[in-house]
């Protein structure tokens, strides 16, 4: 007698994984609105969840969920995930640091890069076919401006890693120094906004002296949002131009 496969829900477009899943497990596939029908139908008989964060795994869900025994989060983050309400409930919570910690902080430094020397502008400039009638304006530089990063945890450290390249003084924000890395710390944040004229990331950055803010990943909501009251906090004091928002969800 074959036994029955166990059924897992998925959530997010994730055909890699699923395509790897299909093989061994029964996977309901759903996002956004689809979720509720989907769990209505099937509810009751999922044993795991696969997820890649974007879709929120509440109390009220989990409750609709009474075999469900674990949830693997595809990413780093897990603020989609109510932790506190799937460990009542014995639910174990899995989520992957350190495989994407090189690549969040190359796409963090593009970002910066794109964002500064105003890329995207230059590309539909030349798309456009403007550089017939005169050249791009001159832009920005990196050069000269000291790189604020808030946050230096894994991801942190690879960016300034990265940042070093480009010989720019380097400064972080967290609530405690660390010892193993050469930059100069700032407990306040608002005391950093104030002396940085570069950039600040993980999970997102900003870039005074522009200035802008560019969130380089998904991050906490409530954490982006403290970023950004800090640095238009010192936009506001009239010694910075308004502050440009560039958000990008990787």
């Amino acid at each position: 007698m074959t036994p029955e496969r166990v059924q897992v829900l998925s959530l997010g477009e994730m055909a890699d994984v699923e395509r790897q899943l299909e093989p061994t497990f029964a996977v309901h596939r759903a996002t956004g609105a689809d979720i509720d029908p989907l769990v209505a139908r099937h509810g009751p008989a999922i044993r795991a969840v696969a997820t890649r964060g974007r879709d929120r795994l509440d109390a009220r869900l989990l409750t609709r969920l009474p075999a469900l025994e674990i949830i693997a989060n595809f990413g780093v983050g897990y603020d989609s995930i109510d932790v506190d309400a799937a460990a009542r409930r014995g639910i174990v919570v899995t989520n992957t640091p350190e495989v994407l910690n090189d690549e969040v902080a190359d796409f963090a430094v593009a970002l910066l890069l794109a964002t500064v020397r105003r890329l995207p502008q230059a590309d539909r400039f030349v798309r456009a076919g403007q550089w017939l009638q005169g050249n791009f304006p001159l832009g920005p530089t990196l050069r000269d401006r000291t790189i604020g990063l808030v946050g230096m945890g894994r991801i942190g450290k690879r960016i300034a890693q990265r940042l070093a390249a480009f010989e720019v003084p380097i400064v972080y924000h967290s609530r405690t120094a660390r010892t193993d890395v050469p930059y100069r710390h700032y407990r306040e944040l608002v005391a950093m906004a104030k002396d940085v004229n570069g950039a600040a990331f993980a999970p997102s950055f900003s870039a005074r002296g522009g200035a802008f803010l560019v969130y380089a990943n998904g991050g906490e909501k409530m954490f982006q949002g403290e970023c950004q009251g800090a640095f238009q906090a010192v936009a506001a004091s009239g010694s910075n131009n308004p502050l440009t928002i560039v958000e990008s969800n990787t």
